[in-house]
């Protein structure tokens, strides 16, 4: 069975002084900014239609990017809990919210997102991903759940992979992939079936997997 690669990044944890130079290396010149929105913390963006999405602090925001240096704020929605993460289908955006779970929320004019529904995911939503009909939950220890999302107003559980504690997700060609913190891997499960799902796969890393992006301990640091 042929796997899509992972395309993994690193980062250093620990107290210790950071290694000398060359590590880590540098690649190409600094990035100069070009623009900001001024909105204060984000925890998550996506951009869809000319439009970012961001959420931070319970409230999602909408922005124009028909100027690319000069974004501005063109709409918003509070009182979206735990904000985490966020992907836009089509209209809809979806907000995993940890505690609070999922939110659902009507941007077909962006300018005044207004929520469609509230789902109670089974533990804390916190990564998501989205393959046709079907959402994809990171559950923490729980695993993933499995969302039909073909009525955006009417969420409906599907089954769920018990992956261990997942943090975040992705899906391609009816194949999850699934960061589990715990125990250090990524978790492949065969979800051609939304409706029994089943792993097929545990690719063991050297730290901790996390919403695409691989965090190495390096020892001694």
């Amino acid at each position: 069975m042929a796997l899509t690669p992972l395309f993994l990044l690193s980062f250093t944890a620990g107290t210790a002084p950071e290694p000398s130079p060359p590590w880590p290396p540098l690649y190409g010149a600094p990035l100069r900014r070009l623009g900001g929105l001024g909105v204060g913390p984000t925890m998550a963006v996506t951009v869809s239609g000319g439009y970012a999405y961001l959420i931070g602090r319970g409230t999602l925001r909408v922005a124009d990017l028909a100027e690319s240096t000069r974004p501005r704020v063109v709409g918003q929605l509070s009182g979206l809990g735990n904000t985490r993460q966020i992907v836009v289908v089509g209209d809809t955006a979806y907000v995993a919210s940890r505690e609070d779970g999922l939110y659902v929320v009507d941007v077909a004019d962006p300018r005044n997102p207004a929520l469609l529904a509230r789902y109670d995911s089974v533990e804390f939503a916190t990564g998501l991903a989205h393959s046709g009909d079907v959402l994809f939950i990171a559950l923490r220890q729980f695993g993933v759940e499995l969302v039909d999302i073909r009525d955006p107003a009417q969420p409906r559980h599907l089954s769920l992979v018990r992956t261990g504690e997942a943090q975040s997700v992705t899906c391609r060609d009816g194949w999850l992939y699934a960061g589990v913190w715990g125990t250090s891997e990524v978790v492949v499960a065969d979800v051609r079936d939304p409706w029994r799902p089943r792993i097929t796969a545990r690719v063991p890393l050297g730290g901790f997997a996390d919403d695409g992006r691989h965090h190495r301990s390096f020892p001694g640091y």
